[in-house]
């Protein structure tokens, strides 16, 4: 994938890609979603809908979750060996 991402934190417990999908519709095309445990990324087509996922959805809560969304970049299995790293969980080798 490449696109415009958003990094996102303090998701739901069991929350998928499809529910990522479906929810972060609501501010553009979404052209990928991945939730790993509590973060995850969505991917949009344009830097407008990427703003507007901001706007839409930060600081607000999903499932009684409190979101987190922030621009990123760079690939997305970078973000979540960073994010792995970060809580101490095993990498891909």
């Amino acid at each position: 994938p490449g696109g415009f991402r958003v990094k996102l934190s303090g998701l739901p417990e069991g929350c998928d890609w499809r529910e990522l999908k479906d929810t972060f519709r609501r501010s553009g095309e979404v052209s990928y979603a991945d939730a790993r445990g509590t973060e995850g990324v969505v991917e949009f087509s344009s830097e407008e809908d990427r703003r507007r996922c901001i706007d839409d959805f930060d600081n607000t809560t999903l499932r009684g979750s409190r979101l987190a969304c922030v621009a990123t970049g760079g690939s997305t299995s970078e973000f979540f060996e960073r994010t792995s790293a970060a809580h101490g969980c095993l990498q891909r080798p």
